[in-house]
């Protein structure tokens, strides 16, 4: 079904040793050697499945970019990875699929909730510990589908039904919620890359997550779509067994700096004029990064993750960003760091289980 990128690209080893956040030089190793080495040196099991959501209202900001990375770098640190395409658009699926005319998945989460596949059927392997759960246009009728089941139940209640509190949790999202479990079982981390859209079932995922990233460019309208995105969860639970009492705890926001290779720069502009552009920009928008934080505080992440071609074309053509034979150091390390705050915030949210807090995880079941 996918293709593995590890053996198509060969690149500089301390690429990956700079993704993963070693220094150990450059070797004479094939690029899936190494790959495979680095992972062994920093393989390490969670406790539970922990499950990501990578989400906003607005389109255009990153989503599958930060999503299909991060599944990568935490891959390379050893990490046992499920990817789901939750997007209609199936952006990764159509990159890392094994027949280049193929445009999506056969099958999606939505053949499995219609019950005509297998949740095995939908997942296919990427490369070691790294599997993709595919998408294809039929996610567009999710939020269809389950808004008519949940239609067809309230048709169907008894009159003592409707008098029961309990009945106000709709069965159709207790069984998706329950599916996304199954779907945990085998992994350390299970990442969402979602629509930006506000349905019910995207409500449904956040609620599932046990961390919301949420990136945020440089630009009010994307700010904007932040508060958009947050307001969802004051209004629309699903009633589900997940408590979220803790819930602004586990949103964390991840800035974009929109690289100034992208502003259109005169043909005619020398070394010079073209520095002061440079600057000007990153000035500009290291001064909306202080305006962001201070909205934001404690719940940005530290490191920015600097928009380049190599990151935004590397998981176009299916390759996680250090595999890109162009991509800048200084970029990888930057992601990098950012993967490392994400385990980080992770192991926190582990180290917080206890028994009178259940919540803390969307899945307390250790991981097979």
């Amino acid at each position: 079904m996918f293709r593995d990128p590890t053996k198509e690209k060969e690149v500089s080893v301390s690429k990956f040793n700079l993704a993963v956040g070693e220094e150990r030089g450059d070797s004479p190793q094939s690029t899936t050697v190494a790959y495979k080495d680095a992972r062994k040196s920093r393989k390490k099991k969670n406790k539970v499945a922990i499950h990501i959501y990578v989400g906003s209202n607005k389109g255009g900001v990153g989503k599958s970019t930060i999503a299909y990375n991060l599944a990568w770098f935490l891959n390379a640190r050893g990490k046992r990875v499920l990817l789901c395409d939750f997007d209609a658009q199936a952006n990764i699926s159509c990159s890392i699929l094994k027949n280049e005319n193929e445009i999506e998945a056969k099958y999606s989460l939505y053949d499995i909730l219609e019950g005509n596949v297998e949740i095995s059927e939908v997942i296919g392997k990427v490369c070691e510990d790294l599997d993709v759960m595919g998408g294809n246009s039929k996610l567009s009728e999710i939020d269809y589908f389950l808004r008519s089941k949940e239609r067809e139940e309230n048709e169907n209640k008894s009159f003592f039904d409707s008098n029961d509190q309990e009945s106000d949790a709709s069965q159709i999202y207790r069984d998706t919620y329950e599916l996304f479990k199954q779907m945990s079982v085998g992994y350390d981390f299970v990442i969402y890359d979602t629509n930006p859209e506000n349905n019910k079932f995207n409500r449904l995922s956040m609620q599932v997550a046990d961390l919301m990233i949420i990136p945020v460019q440089a630009k009010q309208s994307s700010a904007k779509a932040f508060k958009l995105t947050g307001s969802e969860f004051n209004d629309c639970f699903l009633t589900i067994d997940r408590d979220n009492s803790d819930i602004t705890e586990r949103i964390k926001v991840l800035y974009n700096i929109i690289s100034p290779v992208r502003f259109n720069i005169p043909k005619e502009a020398n070394e010079e004029e073209v520095r002061a552009i440079f600057e000007k920009e990153e000035a500009r928008e290291r001064e909306l990064e202080e305006v962001v934080r201070g909205m934001y505080g404690e719940h940005m992440f530290k490191e920015v993750i600097s928009h380049s071609g190599p990151l935004a074309e590397a998981s176009d053509v299916g390759w996680p960003l250090f595999l890109h034979s162009e991509a800048d150091e200084f970029n990888i390390k930057e992601f990098s760091n950012f993967t490392d705050e994400v385990i980080e915030v992770c192991d926190s949210l582990e180290k917080g289980v206890k028994k009178e807090n259940k919540g803390r995880f969307a899945f307390l079941s250790p991981r097979a």
